[in-house]
């Protein structure tokens, strides 16, 4: 095999070609579908678009992928009074590397290619330039990860899990909520249940809880801003940024929505009770598997209500019925995430380093900066 690298910034009409043949048999999540990846390289500025790297067999894509590089400036640590600082190349997969653009949440990550292919971690690499110091490769989805063989002993990388903890992705299984005809709820814990029936039984006090589905790009984006208006509301009163705080973040989204939902990849839901709004819902959907990607919750109704919970309900009832596969809560442990899932995935943020001097000392600083500490504690 060769390894080419495309530059996306005037290369996209290739980069579609390579990428849509591959995609079209690969097992893969929304976040490396062409609806996804066309949107986000369109949303970069030039300077800061990646590179797509395809391994080709004569002239046929094997595998691809997409390189942000990054030189990023690590301090060390203060020692001494003195503060020490040095460069790295940094290359992130398919993501830039520059945090206020990666905000958009890259899950499921990985290496694109045809589902019967299969390639080993060390030979992607091995196949790479020799020009990268650290290589980023967040939220991997474990399940289809190429080969562990760079994370054992015998690999010359060091590997370095973020926070080192793997990420649950809660997952509702909705063959069997239609196997249950469509009882979604005995699939969950009594305590669950109980908050649901409890918040159900207070809503319809007053009226039905009713489902609306966006049915055109008009009204997707209807129910889209009155999403993030409830979205940045409730993210500002906690004092946070919300995922659509920025104006990259809001084009980005809105664009995506405009450009997909014809092609039935992008699912907006407002979940009502008489004039209500009880909370708005923004999925993916992607080879009949369902993304929940960000919501926007009234939590100005009364706290016994449990509005998120009963969207997410409305959402899942509604999409056992469409003959969808999974409904995915993607990363999180948030207990409402746990209480509303079936089953789990599992998604990892890895950080390969190549065994450099700089690694090492830096490795060495912090070290006995940290035994320095814990004596003077």
């Amino acid at each position: 095999m060769k390894l080419e690298l495309i530059p996306a910034a005037g290369s996209l009409k290739r980069i579609r070609e390579i990428w849509m043949g591959l995609e079209e048999s690969a097992d893969v999540s929304y976040f490396l579908s062409w609806g996804w990846i066309e949107n986000w390289i369109s949303s970069l500025p030039d300077h800061v678009k990646p590179e797509l790297a395809v391994f080709l067999e004569g002239n046929n894509p094997r595998l691809a992928f997409f390189i942000g590089k990054m030189t990023l400036l690590r301090t060390m640590g203060d020692f001494h009074g003195q503060r020490h600082l040095f460069k790295t190349q940094g290359w992130f997969l398919n993501t830039t590397g520059i945090p206020d653009f990666d905000r958009i949440s890259m899950e499921y990550n990985g290496f694109l290619c045809k589902q019967d292919e299969s390639f080993q971690l060390m030979d992607i690499l091995n196949h790479l330039p020799d020009s990268w110091d650290e290589f980023y490769m967040p939220g991997l989805d474990m399940q289809s990860f190429p080969g562990t063989k760079a994370l054992d002993d015998h690999s010359p990388y060091k590997t370095i899990i973020k926070d080192d903890i793997i990420v649950l992705s809660p997952f509702v299984d909705l063959a069997m909520v239609r196997e249950r005809g469509g009882d979604y709820l005995s699939l969950l814990s009594a305590n669950t249940r109980s908050q649901i029936n409890r918040s159900y039984r207070l809503f319809e006090k007053t009226s039905p809880v009713r489902l609306e589905v966006a049915g055109d790009t008009l009204s997707a984006m209807d129910v889209f801003n009155e999403l993030v208006g409830l979205h940045e509301a409730t993210w500002t009163n906690r004092s946070r940024e919300g995922a659509f705080s920025s104006d990259y973040l809001l084009q980005f989204h809105r664009q995506l929505i405009q450009g997909r939902f014809e092609h039935d990849e992008i699912q907006l839901l407002r979940i009502k009770c008489e004039d209500n709004t009880i909370g708005c819902l923004y999925n993916f959907v992607y080879k009949n598997n369902v993304y929940f990607y960000q919501s926007g919750i009234n939590y100005n109704l009364d706290k016994r209500l449990k509005p998120g919970l009963v969207a997410h309900v409305e959402a899942i009832r509604h999409n056992a019925a469409e003959d969808r596969k999974i409904y995915d809560l993607l990363g999180g442990n948030s207990r409402y995430k746990m209480s509303l899932a079936t089953h789990h995935n599992r998604l990892i943020w890895i950080r390969l380093q190549k065994p450099l001097l700089k690694f090492k000392i830096e490795d060495a600083l912090k070290s006995l900066k940290n035994l320095l500490l814990r004596l003077r504690g």
